[in-house]
């Protein structure tokens, strides 16, 4: 099986929500999501790279991301530019001591500070799943 190679994943987008669509789902959202439900509408990053966002990764001054070849699906260096919403959504944003993560649950960030090494602070994957799905269910 080891010399079975396999084709690459072709998962595009087939969708881009209307303005006023987007605007419906991030009111219907918890407050902790809608600043990845920002950085997704505007960016099309995928939820991976956004969840794993680095704040060494972000240049408010630039009004850019920066993602090297190694974080992209692509093996390709890429910058991603920042409207004046993300700026600043991004400049308001809570910020953690020594956390390099943009997106963190607060609930886990006294155990983070205390073990850093056994930690991860960062939001479980079914967690951003659920608090999407529940948007998406809300009524309009």
């Amino acid at each position: 099986m080891a010399m079975v190679s396999l084709e690459r994943e072709h998962n595009e987008r087939d969708r881009v929500l209307s303005a006023a669509e987007f605007r419906r789902l991030r009111d219907a959202a918890a407050p902790w999501p809608q600043l990845m439900l920002l950085i997704a509408y505007y960016t099309g990053m995928r939820e991976g790279k956004i969840c794993s966002l680095r704040w060494d990764q972000i240049d408010l001054k630039a009004g850019t991301i920066s993602l090297k070849s190694s974080d992209t699906k692509t093996d390709e260096r890429r910058f991603i530019p920042l409207n004046q919403t993300l700026t600043s959504a991004l400049k308001t944003a809570t910020r953690y001591v020594r956390c390099p993560w943009v997106f963190v649950n607060p609930a886990k960030m006294d155990a983070w500070q205390a073990n850093p090494e056994l930690v991860d602070p960062r939001y479980h994957p079914t967690s951003i799943t659920h608090a999407f799905e529940r948007a998406c269910r809300s009524p309009a």
